[in-house]
């Protein structure tokens, strides 16, 4: 019995380590959470949405950041991009859609040693500009391209 006792406490004990384990990792996802671009992702107009990325600094536009996609969508619910960026350090890349009712449309941060290309499928509710908004650790850039929606997401004709 004395044996069972013990195996009982031992357990015990290792659940409560795990447990205590745990809470460094717990705070790490709040801190990451927190860190999102939640004003970004409620602002509804462009400019805003891009101060809100940008914090303090100012945008530069830069020729090192590649939006491809196609200058014609014919189905504005599914819009294939991808953005490619040739600069150092990148931290964060940001898609946004000029004249989307939310202009945010994704945001993906990236690690130090993170290639720093995403790919991904959009939804524009009508012909506009498609923006990338690069973070790095110099400073944050921004690159455009017009794209002409036939269809747009939300079923209207541009």
């Amino acid at each position: 019995m004395s044996t069972e006792r013990h195996d009982s406490a031992r357990r015990r004990w290792l659940g409560r380590l795990l447990a205590l384990a745990t809470l460094p990792v717990l705070g790490v996802w709040r801190a990451a959470l927190a860190a999102r671009p939640v004003r970004a992702f409620h602002a509804e107009k462009l400019d805003e949405t891009i101060a809100a990325l940008a914090g303090d600094a100012l945008p530069l536009t830069s020729e090192k950041i590649t939006i491809g996609m196609a200058e014609l969508a014919e189905n504005g619910a599914v819009v294939p991009v991808k953005i490619a960026v040739d600069l150092p350090e990148v931290r964060e890349i940001a898609i946004l859609a000029s004249r989307n009712p939310v202009p945010l449309l994704a945001s993906f941060e990236l690690g130090p040693t993170t290639r720093p290309f995403v790919a991904t499928r959009v939804k524009l509710a009508e012909s506009c500009d498609v923006c990338a908004v690069v973070r790095t650790a110099n400073g944050v850039y921004i690159a455009r391209k017009a794209v002409r929606v036939t269809v747009g997401g939300c079923g209207t004709i541009s």
